[in-house]
């Protein structure tokens, strides 16, 4: 799990759970053929320590412990999760119908259903049902002989705290990464003599080819889907909402898939100097994934209901500078990752003075469930704002209202629905970049992706028409 799809897990309240069944990126153990240990060393960079992002690392689940959890959790919220379940068929009746017909497998025989629907959401990859039943192709190259094997085993004897290596990726490799429960390890093995080495049936357990990716968690996808759902489904925004998920999904995914692709060619095809030079091979080179595959630098900043005020004098974000896998600069924009901030003074509504308060993070101020609009005043005025334009989009259920104050500003309340934070080590400033000198205006949405950057009321306003069509 990268750290981005950390933050998510977190905003729907579910991450201290998935953690507590998860390990962080354990030092990588390499083997030689005699069994000796050849080289221990980190296989991932992390983001570093910083009050704008809470978790720096990825961490490791198996995917049966990450599922049970959010099954759980959806359990408490009256949700259940059915297996054994098959979607053989769908019809779309109108724009705002769909019907599904679904298998149901029991013990006492197959059993047909007619689910009536408002929406359908197809989340069964590449190779599913849904998108051969709608008819959409996937594009994309298969190299079959090109494989991962990975299974969940059981394993004892082996030190827990390493992820360990042996072989070569030139003719077989052999991995054991450590999960939780002990004595859980995921293996994983390639390199072409790998089936003369290891079967591919592996005593009834879970087995699958995988192409090495450079990346896995996806949390955020839904996250960005699910807010622009809820909004259509309770009338609060147009259906011309969702068109927007594809339009800031793409880009993204093409050039997660040109990483993927350039990882690959390094796993089965490293490149040469010359023909006469081996290939490099070694493992440590070979398995390390770089700081931009933690995801934190994903950025949907051409999106059409993204607004920048700062970046034209359109009010819209440069499409021609984007780089969907990565900001370009340590300057936030709008569509870009919403950076957490820490040391954050809560003034109650009924005290006026810091001491009444606690500190909080940004982070705990978020709501999966609605916007937050962060208003930031300028140093020596935060006396004067008015925040009278944005109540309407708080009694509507659209959005939150935070305060962000100068930590030498004079404490002020703003009423009961307003919360009100002094950033007492300027670290909410900094990380979203504010002049001190002007009120600033910043609209974050569901997914933490922030929707508008903008320097007056109007600007706010703007950005909740673009998404309620």
């Amino acid at each position: 799990m990268e750290p981005r799809s950390q933050e998510i897990l977190a905003f729907i309240g579910v991450l201290d759970d998935v953690l507590a069944l998860s390990t962080p990126p354990l030092l990588l153990a390499t083997y030689g053929p005699d069994g000796c240990t050849v080289k221990i060393g980190e296989w991932a960079d992390n983001a570093g320590s910083s009050p704008n992002i809470p978790y720096p690392e990825l961490a490791s689940a198996s995917q049966a412990a990450h599922g049970k959890v959010l099954r759980d959790h959806l359990e408490k919220l009256g949700a259940h999760v059915e297996t054994g379940v098959e979607l053989i068929g769908l019809q779309q009746d109108d724009v705002n119908h769909v019907t599904a017909r679904i298998l149901k497998r029991c013990e006492d025989g197959d059993v047909e259903e007619i689910v009536p629907c408002r929406f359908l959401v197809g989340a069964d990859g590449a190779k599913g049902i849904t998108r051969k039943l709608l008819g959409v192709p996937f594009l994309g190259e298969t190299k079959e002989f090109d494989r991962i094997l990975t299974a969940n085993v059981n394993v004892s004897g082996v030190d827990a705290d390493h992820w360990h290596m042996w072989g070569d990726v030139s003719t077989a490799l052999i991995g054991l990464k450590p999960l939780k429960p002990e004595p859980l390890y995921q293996l994983q093995s390639l390199g072409p003599d790998l089936p003369s080495v290891l079967p591919t049936n592996l005593d009834g357990r879970t087995s699958e080819w995988l192409r090495p990716l450079g990346w896995t968690g996806s949390s955020w996808w839904e996250a960005n889907l699910g807010w622009k759902l809820a909004l259509v489904y309770h009338n609060l925004a147009s259906p011309e909402l969702l068109k927007t998920y594809d339009v800031e999904r793409m880009p993204v995914v093409a050039e997660m898939l040109n990483l993927s692709n350039a990882l690959h060619a390094l796993t089965f095809n490293p490149p040469t100097a010359s023909a006469l030079d081996t290939a490099n091979t070694d493992v440590g080179s070979v398995m390390y994934r770089s700081k931009s595959l933690l995801q934190l630098g994903i950025n949907y900043r051409w999106s059409p209901v993204v607004i920048e005020d700062r970046a034209g004098d359109d009010g819209n974000a440069d499409t021609h500078t984007a780089n969907p896998y990565g900001q370009d600069s340590d300057f936030v924009c709008a569509g870009d990752r919403a950076p957490d901030a820490t040391e954050l003074v809560s003034i109650p509504s009924s005290a006026g003075t810091t001491k009444d308060g606690r500190t909080t993070t940004l982070f705990d101020v978020f709501d999966i469930r609605r916007h937050l609009i962060l208003v930031f005043p300028d140093r020596q005025n935060a006396d004067t704002i008015s925040l009278d334009g944005l109540a309407t989009h708080a009694d509507s259920g659209l959005a939150n209202i935070a305060v962000i104050l100068h930590a030498e500003s004079e404490r002020m309340l703003y009423g009961d629905r307003v919360r009100v934070l002094v950033d007492s080590a300027g670290h909410a400033r900094k990380g979203y970049g504010i002049d001190n000198r002007a009120f600033t205006y910043v609209v974050i949405r569901p997914d933490g992706v922030i929707g508008a950057f903008t320097l007056a009321a109007e600007g706010v306003s703007r950005y909740f028409t673009a998404i309620q069509g």
